[in-house]
């Protein structure tokens, strides 16, 4: 049932009959729809969130979730990759720095991980740190950091 409401709601959007970002409940019902699907269907998560991507570039909620989705399903450079996109589109979201941080520390690219995580900070410290200090996906991160000493600049 779950499928065939989220698959209803993308043509939707795709055809014009359902603007997301003006019906904040059609938008609403997507995002509770992607997150319970996409807790199992990591494919399916991906095909969705990735037609948002791509018909709302004016938010970022599409494609934070379609990167998710390809990193749950072991595609981490993909992910990082289309993050990188959509960080440039959307400068002030500090969601998609953070999960670069996380793409980016999986990659060993500790150098970048370190970038993405401050830029992250600075845009929202105290829920970054809250999430940073028993997130997983940051430990490469912190085992290449136990023993040097990181300062925030800024």
């Amino acid at each position: 049932m779950a499928q065939q409401n989220l698959k209803w709601l993308v043509d939707a959007v795709r055809d014009g009959v359902v603007d997301l970002v003006a019906d904040v409940q059609a938008f609403g019902k997507v995002e509770q729809e992607m997150k319970r699907t996409s807790a199992k269907q990591w494919p399916m998560a991906y095909e969705i969130a990735n037609t948002l991507n791509r018909e709302l570039l004016q938010d970022e909620f599409g494609g934070v979730h379609a990167a998710v989705a390809l990193y749950r399903m072991g595609r981490t450079r993909e992910a990082k990759e289309l993050s990188l996109d959509v960080a440039e589109r959307f400068p002030k979201d500090w969601s998609v720095r953070y999960n670069l941080a996380c793409y980016c520390a999986q990659l060993m690219e500790f150098d970048a991980a370190q970038e993405w995580f401050k830029a992250a900070i600075e845009l929202n410290e105290t829920l970054v740190k809250r999430m940073a200090v028993d997130d997983p996906d940051l430990e490469p991160l912190w085992q290449a950091m136990r023993d040097t000493t990181w300062k925030r600049t800024g």
